[in-house]
Parts: C-alpha cells; structure tokens; sequence
C-alpha cells in the first residue's frame, strides 16, 4: 500500500476497502488449519496466497511501475489459485476430517 499509496487518487479508499477484503481472504483460509483435513487447507490456503499475490502484482504494475509480463504473471498466479481452490473445496468434500 505505502508504494502505490501517492498515485491512487480518488481510488484510495475502494484499494483500502479491497485490501481489508483481500486480507481477510487469506486470513479466514489460515484459520482453517486442523479444521479440516490438510489436502483442503494446504490447498485452499496457496490458492488464497497465489490469489493476493495476483492483485498484488495488478496494482504495483498499475498504481507503482509497470511490470514486465504482468499479465502472464497475473494471469498465472490467478489461474493457479482458482484452480487450487477448487482442489480444495473437492478434498474437503471428498475426504471430510475424521474426528
């Protein structure tokens, strides 16, 4: 945030807003740990990881300096977290924790 804090305008604070919501994205897929069993979290938690990092990249190459390849980078990242997400979500149906 401090870097891309002096060209965000009128965005500042929807960013602000975003990054709480970010944050708190990964931060509930932390949460998960011993709640479920570890295929899901591990997945779901880099899935959520990967997903910060993609928007991370989006506003310093938009809001700081441009960033060589972003968009593979971004688009990368984020079809990696989509996909381990899913991964996630169909371990933690698939395979429950047992008690």
């Amino acid at each position: 945030f401090y870097l891309i804090n002096p060209n965000l305008g009128t965005l500042k604070i929807p960013v602000i807003v975003y990054i709480i919501v970010i944050v708190s994205m990964v931060t509930i897929a932390r949460e998960r740990y011993g709640k479920c069993n570890p295929a899901s979290f591990w997945q779901i938690f880099i899935g959520a990881f990967l997903f910060f990092m993609s928007d991370g990249i989006i506003a310093m190459n938009r809001f700081y300096q441009p960033i060589p390849d972003a968009g593979i980078i971004v688009m990368g990242t984020y079809t990696v977290a989509q996909l381990m997400i899913i991964m996630g979500i169909r371990s933690h149906i698939l395979q429950p924790k047992m008690n």
